[in-house]
């Protein structure tokens, strides 16, 4: 059966290897050494079937004798089950109140959100929304629009949408700071 032979020799040798290169094995022997030390058999050796009587017969009947021994100090109680313990409940964390988070803004929007929410600008970028997509057959849709008119814009107009927007972030703030 080489089907398997091929797979064992190779276990066999990466075994071997493995020793030679860890040094367990004496210094002076070789793979081919080993490899002759432990030979596979070319013969196909044949295992015959047994039947179930002969392994039957095989067995020997033991009868089960109790060797422990019994005290005879102890009285005989009924073994009762043991009582299940009931699980204390734990005690629930109390929730932590959520901070108030009003209207006021973190940060400030970036240049191209507060650019293509801008009133001043909905009118260019509904133009470009309505142009239809040479690709799908469809219109390209406002947020599409509003990212084409702003990369056909400058860098320097691009600056002045992010001054506006960190203006316009500095004064709701300080709004909100009177208010308060």
């Amino acid at each position: 059966m080489d089907f398997h032979r091929v797979p064992a020799e190779n276990i066999r040798d990466q075994i071997f290897k493995h020793l030679l290169e860890k040094e367990f094995i004496k210094e002076g022997f070789t793979l081919e050494d080993l490899k002759n030390s432990l030979p596979f058999d070319d013969t196909e050796q044949v295992v015959e079937d047994s039947s179930d009587e002969e392994v039957a017969s095989e067995v020997k009947e033991e009868v089960f004798t109790d060797n422990i021994q019994d005290d005879e100090d102890k009285v005989d109680e009924p073994v009762s089950k043991p009582k299940k313990q009931k699980k204390e409940k734990k005690e629930k964390k109390e929730k932590k109140e959520k901070k108030d988070k009003s209207d006021k803004p973190s940060k400030p929007a970036s240049s191209f959100v507060f650019f293509k929410s801008h009133p001043d600008n909905l009118s260019s970028i509904e133009e470009v929304a309505q142009e239809i997509n040479e690709d799908t057959g469809k219109p390209y849709g406002k947020v599409k629009g509003a990212g084409i008119v702003w990369g056909k814009m400058s860098d320097e107009e691009k600056k002045v949408w992010a001054t506006k927007s960190l203006e316009d972030f500095n004064s709701k703030n300080q709004v909100m700071e009177t208010a308060s």
